[in-house]
C-alpha cells in the first residue's frame, strides 16, 4: 500500500497529471456532486461512455484518483452549478511553486485542486475570480498564475539540465538512493512503499495508488486490549453523560403538556396571539398569568397537537433512557472489574458481546458469521444469533421486514430469525422456532417459557440503546417446552 502522503511529492503528481491529461483529453463535464464527507466527485462523458475523477482527504491528506467504473450515489448533493453542463475539458496543467493541480475548460472555467496543508480545497473560477469552494471551513492560497502543462515543464527542466520525473535519469537517480526520490525544485526527500516494499517505478506506483474503491483496506495493527478498554470506558462514560443530559429534557413533559392544555383553555375563550404571543390573564389560570409562544404560520390547534406529541414524545423518551443509563452505569462497572483481573480472554469476550471486536493477533483475519443456520420442519432457513451484537445485525440488517422474529420473553437470549418472506407463517414451523428460542435463553433450563413473536417490521430499536434490546410492537406470545 502507498502511504497516503505520498502526494507531498510534487514528482508523483506531475505523473498523476499526465495520466489525467491522457485518459481525460476532450472529455465534457457532466456534474459534480457529493455523497461524502469531505469527498468530492466529477463526472465526465466522451462518446458515451463516463470517466469519473474523485478528490477526498483521507487522514488529513488530499488524495485523487479515477475510479474504475463511474457511478452515482442514490443520495448525493449537486456542487459546482455555475460550470455549465458539456463544457469542455481543454487543459490539465500544474503549478511550478507548489503542489496545486488545474482542470481547465473552455469559456474561462477553471477548476483547481489543493494537496498540501494550506491547500486541502477544491476551488472553481472564472477567469480567475473564485466562483465556488468546495470545503467552506478550508483555505486555499491566492492564484500565482505561474501554471503550466506537464509537457512546457518537461521541457523546462530538460533545457535546464534538471532531472524531471519518469526519464531514465530520474529513475537511475532514484534507485541509487536507494528508493528515494526527489522534489525537482528543492531535493526533498521523499520514501514510499508497496505492500512487498518494492515497485518497478514512479509509474508503477502511480498504478498501485489509483486503485479501485472497494479494494482490499490495509491492516491495522492492534493496540494493547487494556488500552482499548480503558478508551471504551471513556467513551460509555460520555455516552452516560449525553443520556443524562436528554434525560433532563425528557423530564420536561409535563410542562410541555400543561402549555398544550392551557393552549386549549385559550381557544375556549377565543384569545387570539399578537406577536406569536397569546397572553392568559390569572382569572383564567391558577398559575400567575401565562404567555405562550405559538406558530402562527398554523392554526391553534395544530399548536395544540404538537405540543401534546412532543409532551408524549417526551415522555416515551424518559422511559426509554433511564433502563440504558442503568445497563450502560452496570457495564462500566464490570468493564473495570476485568481490566483490574488482567484476564484478556474474558475481557475480550465481554468486549465482543457489546459489538467490539479486537485485534489480538494483527494478523489474523476471522470471517464471522452473526448467525447459526437451521431447518424449519417446512425446509426454511432459521438463523440463531450468537450474541448480543449478532442480535442487532441480524434483526436489523439481515431479515426482511415480512421474516417472522422470535425471542424469549422478558429474559437474554438470542434472536431468531425464520426466513418466511411472505408466505404464511406454519404451526409447526412456529413451534419448532419458538423452542429454538427458549433452548437459546437463560430460561432454557425452565419447565415452560414464554416467547414473543412478531414479524421483523414490527420491531424497532431505540436510540442509543444496548446491543440486542428492541421495542416490540403487535406482539404475540406462544408457551412452549425448552
Amino acid at each position: 500500500m502507498i502511504p497516503l502522503n505520498q502526494l507531498n511529492s510534487w514528482p508523483v503528481l506531475w505523473h498523476l497529471a499526465q495520466e489525467f491529461n491522457a485518459t481525460l483529453s476532450n472529455v465534457r463535464f457532466q456534474r459534480a456532486f457529493t455523497f461524502q464527507k469531505r469527498r468530492l466527485d466529477l463526472l465526465f462523458e466522451k462518446d458515451g461512455h463516463l470517466h469519473q475523477v474523485t478528490w477526498l482527504i483521507q487522514h488529513n491528506t488530499p488524495l485523487i484518483f479515477q475510479p474504475n467504473t463511474a457511478s452515482v450515489a442514490k443520495r448525493h448533493v449537486h456542487l459546482f452549478q455555475e460550470l455549465p453542463e458539456n463544457t469542455l475539458l481543454i487543459n490539465i496543467t500544474l503549478s511550478q511553486s507548489d503542489r496545486l493541480l488545474r482542470f481547465e475548460f473552455e469559456n474561462g472555467f477553471e477548476m483547481e485542486f489543493g494537496f498540501f496543508p494550506k491547500a486541502r480545497n477544491v476551488v472553481l473560477k472564472k477567469d480567475s475570480l473564485l466562483i465556488q469552494s468546495f470545503l467552506k471551513n478550508e483555505t486555499f492560497p491566492e492564484s500565482q498564475n505561474d501554471y503550466s502543462s506537464t509537457d512546457a515543464i518537461q521541457l523546462h527542466l530538460l533545457e535546464n539540465n534538471i532531472v524531471f520525473p519518469g526519464t531514465t535519469q530520474h529513475l537511475n537517480l532514484f534507485n541509487e538512493m536507494g528508493k528515494q526520490y526527489f522534489d525537482t525544485t528543492h531535493f526533498i526527500q521523499h520514501t514510499f512503499e508497496t505492500e512487498e516494499n518494492e515497485f518497478n517505478s514512479i509509474s508503477h506506483a502511480i498504478q498501485i495508488h489509483r486503485r479501485p474503491q472497494g479494494s482490499k483496506a490495509p491492516k491495522i495493527e492492534s493496540i494493547g486490549i487494556d488500552k482499548a478498554a480503558k478508551s471504551i470506558e471513556q467513551r460509555w462514560l460520555k455516552k452516560i453523560d449525553k443520556l443524562e443530559q436528554d434525560l433532563k429534557i425528557s423530564r420536561n413533559w409535563e410542562s410541555i403538556e400543561h402549555e398544550a392544555q392551557l393552549l386549549q383553555l385559550a381557544i375556549a375563550y377565543k384569545l387570539k396571539p399578537e406577536n406569536g404571543v397569546i397572553k392568559i390573564s390569572t382569572e383564567l389560570s391558577n398559575d400567575e398569568g401565562a404567555e405562550l409562544k405559538v406558530d402562527t404560520s398554523i392554526s391553534l390547534s395544530d399548536n395544540v397537537a404538537l405540543l401534546y406529541k412532543k409532551a408524549k414524545k417526551q415522555r416515551l423518551k424518559l422511559q426509554e433512557i433511564s433502563p440504558i443509563i442503568d445497563q450502560t452505569k452496570n457495564d462500566i462497572l464490570k468493564l473495570k472489574t476485568l481490566i483490574d483481573s488482567n484476564d484478556d480472554k474474558e475481557l475480550q469476550s465481554f468486549l465482543e458481546s457489546h459489538g467490539i471486536r479486537l485485534a489480538i493477533n494483527k494478523n489474523e483475519t476471522v470471517e464471522h458469521k452473526p448467525y447459526k443456520l437451521a431447518q424449519s420442519p417446512s425446509g426454511l432457513d432459521v438463523l440463531i444469533g450468537k450474541s448480543a451484537t449478532d442480535n442487532d445485525h441480524l434483526t436489523f440488517k439481515i431479515a426482511h421486514k415480512y421474516d417472522w422474529w422470535f425471542h424469549a420473553r422478558g429474559v437474554h437470549g438470542s434472536h431468531i430469525i425464520l426466513r418466511t418472506g411472505k408466505s404464511e407463517l406454519r404451526q409447526d414451523d412456529k413451534l419448532f422456532v419458538a423452542k429454538l428460542a427458549a433452548q437459546n435463553s437463560d430460561d432454557r433450563h425452565s419447565g415452560v417459557v414464554a416467547v414473543q413473536f412478531t414479524q421483523k417490521r414490527h420491531l424497532t430499536k431505540p436510540k442509543g440503546s444496548p446491543p440486542g434490546l428492541v421495542l416490540v410492537h403487535q406482539e404475540q406470545v406462544i408457551f412452549v417446552e425448552p
